[in-house]
């Protein structure tokens, strides 16, 4: 809502009234625009099923398609990505998908929104089908708390506050930042996300590194970095790849 739009309402003393009305008319407009999404996805869900041997699936794609991938996103950006909302049930048949991407996503959904996701896209995979989960990892951030910073962590804090033009930087401004911008409600450490990996059903989960992977269809798929920057992306990111 634009910001003197907002002050005039609550100068009239009705802002506390309307905004409810005005987030259920947004509500009810974003479903309207889903509809065509709706209706053409079975179709192209079925086309990719149909021509694709080996089939993978990218959840949250936002604008970083992925040739050859089934990509995916709750507001597509490209007219060939679908429609999905990964806390739902996901259009998809069981054990039928080789492989699932997501980077940076599980963070802008909650503990328990992430858990179904998880659990869906074990339903999908074929046996022996892997997941490959990238997400910040708030251990690190919580080690920059430390007095005795090593020479990554002290770098990583400098690159922040000139990345986002901060007139100054601390761990409590880099951790608030990363917590409550971009949309994020649960950031995991190493502990947490495998926890929930394996409350999913996944028994088989093995850390690996940006861009590295021993299946040739999961290497260099993160493009996160062209945003943060390769040291920066680096430093905070954790990658996850979970076997069925």
């Amino acid at each position: 809502m634009n910001k003197t739009i907002a002050n005039l309402m609550d100068s009239c003393g009705i802002g506390n009234f309307l905004r409810p009305v005005l987030r259920c008319l947004r509500e009810q407009r974003n479903l309207l625009n889903r509809i065509p999404m709706l209706v053409r996805r079975r179709a192209q869900i079925n086309k990719y099923l149909a021509a694709t041997e080996i089939r993978m699936l990218q959840l949250g794609a936002s604008d970083k398609s992925l040739m050859g991938w089934l990509n995916s996103d709750l507001d597509p950006v490209c007219f060939k990505d679908i429609f999905l909302d990964a806390t739902k049930r996901f259009p998809l048949p069981n054990s039928t998908i080789d492989f699932v991407f997501s980077e940076h996503f599980f963070e802008h959904i909650d503990r328990l929104e992430g858990e179904h996701c998880a659990k869906e896209v074990y339903r999908c995979l074929k046996p022996g089908g892997v997941m490959r989960l990238a997400t910040p990892n708030l251990q690190r951030y919580i080690g920059l708390f430390r007095s005795d910073l090593d020479p990554s962590e002290a770098d990583h804090l400098n690159r922040f506050k000139d990345k986002f033009r901060l007139s100054s930087i601390s761990p409590c401004l880099a951790l608030n930042h990363l917590m409550y911008n971009w949309g994020h409600r649960f950031l995991y450490n190493e502990s947490e996300l495998i926890a929930m990996l394996k409350a999913a059903g996944f028994q088989t989960i093995k850390s690996v590194a940006v861009g590295k992977s021993s299946y040739p269809q999961l290497s260099d798929l993160e493009q996160h970095w062209k945003f943060y920057g390769k040291e920066m992306n680096d430093f905070e990111t954790m990658v996850f790849e979970a076997t069925k």
